[in-house]
C-alpha cells in the first residue's frame, strides 16, 4: 500500500530519511508503520480537518496525519511536544501548509490551545504516557471532540495506560489493538456529547 505525501510514497520516503530506513519503529520511539496506516485511515475516514497530536518526535504519525488533511481538502494539525520534533519530514513532504508544530508541556499548551478551536475531528496521544498526564489530555481535549469524532492513544498495553484505557472502555465505544508487546493503539469514536469520567481508578 502506497501513501503519497506531497508526491512521493512513504517508500521514497523511507529511503531518502536515513532515519527511516528499512524499519518499522524510527529509532525506536516512533510510531509502528501500520499504526501510521491506520491513523491515515481513521482520519481519511472521518473527514478530518482538525486534529490534535501529542508527541511529535521523528513526525512519523504526523506525516500521515497532515496527508490526510490534506487529502480531504485542507485543515490543520496541531502537533505537540516538549522539544522541537523533526519537523523537515512534513515540510519536504509538501506538507507545511498542514500543521503547526507547538513547544512545550502537552497539557499547557492544550491549556492555551484548547479555547481557541471550536471542536476538534481527531484526537492522537502519544506523549507522556504517565496515566495522570493522559487523564489531563483527556480532560482538555474530550470536551472540544465533536460527537462522532475519533479518539486513538499509542502504547495502551503500556503498564501505565491499561487501567485509564479499561475504564475509557466502560463510558463509549474504546477498543484496543496489540500490535507489539506493551504497544498496541486505543481507538474510540464520542458518540454524544457526554463528559467523560477521567475517575480511572473507581472505574475498574
Amino acid at each position: 500500500m502506497q501513501i503519497p505525501f506531497g508526491n512521493k510514497s512513504i517508500e521514497e520516503l523511507n529511503s531518502e530519511n536515513e532515519n527511516l530506513d528499512n524499519c518499522h519503529i524510527v529509532r525506536g520511539s516512533s510510531v509502528e508503520i501500520e499504526t501510521g496506516l491506520i491513523l491515515y485511515g481513521l482520519a481519511r475516514m472521518n473527514n478530518s480537518r482538525v486534529i490534535i497530536e501529542t508527541g511529535t518526535s521523528h513526525c512519523y504519525s504526523a506525516l500521515h496525519l497532515a496527508q490526510a488533511i490534506k487529502d480531504n481538502g485542507g485543515g490543520m494539525l496541531y502537533t505537540i511536544d516538549k522539544e522541537q520534533g523533526e519537523t523537515f519530514r512534513l515540510d519536504n513532504a509538501g506538507l507545511s501548509n498542514c500543521y503547526q508544530s507547538l513547544i512545550g508541556d502537552s497539557v499547557q499548551v492544550l491549556s492555551d490551545l484548547m479555547p481557541t478551536l471550536a471542536e476538534i475531528d481527531f484526537v492522537f496521544l502519544d506523549a507522556n504516557h504517565a496515566i495522570n498526564h493522559v487523564a489531563d489530555e483527556l480532560r482538555l481535549t474530550w470536551p472540544k471532540l465533536k460527537v462522532g469524532g475519533i479518539l486513538t492513544i499509542h502504547d495502551v498495553f503500556n503498564e501505565n495506560m491499561t487501567p485509564l484505557c479499561y475504564s475509557l472502555q466502560k463510558q463509549f465505544p474504546f477498543m484496543m489493538m496489540p500490535n507489539r508487546p506493551s504497544v498496541g493503539i486505543g481507538i474510540g469514536q464520542k458518540i454524544e456529547d457526554v463528559p467523560l469520567d477521567l475517575n480511572w481508578e473507581r472505574l475498574l
